[in-house]
């Protein structure tokens, strides 16, 4: 709970919230009755439209030191054409992905006693080559899409 200002000037107890609080916490307090929190006095011909004013301008410059760098950083990563990275990890992915299993094969080989002649074994390995260059361009592909939605997404809301 803390203390603060109501318009007619007098200290209330609350549960005013922290964005509340810090907001206000540069006010200063009314002269007894002849001013508001904003020190305007009451008196005054521009006394509402100054108010509005000054809570207007009071709560822009809130905004701009809150919420604008949040948003500035969203948009630059929004509309990054870098995707360089996730295309990087899926090339090494599969890379990987295939050299393993070309090591799985040849000890499944070697397991049951099996030999392929060299005629074989470059067959094989064109075949390995040629399905490991098909799913690297897939997932590139599934990649760069899948990029471009995020993009989409985080500008869209």
């Amino acid at each position: 709970m803390q203390d603060y200002w109501n318009p007619q000037g007098a200290v209330e107890m609350g549960s005013m919230d922290n964005q509340s609080s810090r907001f206000l916490s540069g006010l200063t307090a009314p002269d007894a009755g002849s001013s508001n929190v904003l020190n305007l006095a009451r008196g005054d011909d521009q006394y509402a439209s100054e108010t509005r004013a000054r809570i207007a301008r009071a709560e822009w410059d809130d905004y701009k030191r809150r919420f604008q760098p949040v948003e500035n950083q969203m948009m630059a990563y929004a509309t990054s054409t870098d995707d360089g990275r996730s295309v990087g990890r899926v090339q090494q992915s599969i890379g990987q992905g295939f050299d393993s299993a070309q090591g799985q094969y040849e000890r499944n080989m070697s397991r049951y006693g099996l030999a392929i002649d060299p005629e074989q074994r470059q067959s094989m390995q064109r075949n390995m080559a040629l399905n490991e260059a098909a799913t690297t361009a897939q997932g590139v592909s599934s990649a760069r899409q899948a990029e471009e939605e995020r993009r989409i997404g985080l500008m869209g809301g």
